[in-house]
């Protein structure tokens, strides 16, 4: 993996925490659920300022959330995680992703795009991201797909099994060269288009995203199911030492 020890602070991430959640089922919106006595907004930041690379973060959170993140967490976030600026989400993932576009700062040519509930995310793989993306423009996390995949008509029978091996698992951090994200977002928004995620917008712009291979344990929460799996998950990479917390404040990211 790269070594950032001698890279500056050039990179602004934007989390995206904007869903209303309601695949969980109760009250509490999903990214502030608690994972091993945590929510998981914050075991997400925390995984990002383990890369001293990212210089400030923008948190996008529900319009009904704002003031709740302000009085609660806005000067943790802000001392603890470089948060800089806490917006409100769009409609939809795209406008929450746009609406934290427009916080960035002019003078940080790299960003991350981040969903708040995926709290797993390996600093590895957010420095490898960060390298590619300084590389070639834009690049996205992906793990490689593992089951067999299965092409169906409309009756709901088989037409086709897919090569897995040319088959990835979109995950994140997504991003690329702030310029270029907001070039392909402003087209998006005039064509009034719908994207599920970050890549698709600077695919459809004719930009290359390039693949860092990610790992199976880059979960997104979205199910109780799901946050018990994370919980174990998380408990694996604390004894693993996968968890950041070591690289948490040490020079180099």
């Amino acid at each position: 993996m790269t070594n950032d020890s001698n890279r500056v602070a050039d990179v602004c991430a934007v989390v995206v925490a904007g869903g209303s959640g309601v695949r969980m089922g109760g009250s509490t919106r999903k990214p502030y659920l608690a994972l091993l006595g945590k929510p998981l907004i914050l075991l997400t930041l925390e995984r990002l300022c383990s890369v001293n690379e990212i210089a400030k973060t923008i948190l996008v959170v529900h319009p009904d959330d704002i003031e709740m993140v302000r009085d609660q967490w806005g000067r943790k976030f802000a001392e603890s995680c470089r948060v800089a600026a806490i917006v409100s989400g769009g409609v939809s993932r795209q406008e929450s992703v746009w609406n934290g576009l427009m916080r960035t700062p002019e003078d940080l040519p790299v960003v991350l795009v981040h969903d708040a509930v995926r709290p797993l995310v390996r600093r590895e793989t957010i420095l490898e991201v960060i390298r590619a993306i300084r590389e070639h423009g834009a690049a996205i996390a992906a793990a490689p797909m593992i089951a067999t995949v299965k092409e169906s008509n409309d009756a709901g029978r088989i037409i086709a099994t897919r090569d897995r091996e040319r088959l990835w698992q979109a995950q994140t951090p997504q991003g690329a060269l702030r310029s270029l994200l907001i070039e392909a977002y402003e087209k998006l928004r005039r064509s009034g288009d719908s994207v599920t995620d970050d890549a698709q917008v600077l695919e459809r712009n004719g930009r290359e995203v390039m693949i860092v291979r990610d790992t199976s344990d880059n979960i997104k929460v979205t199910t109780p199911c799901d946050l018990a799996v994370a919980e174990a998950l998380l408990r694996w990479q604390q004894e693993q030492g996968l968890d950041g917390s070591r690289h948490t404040g040490s020079e180099g990211g």
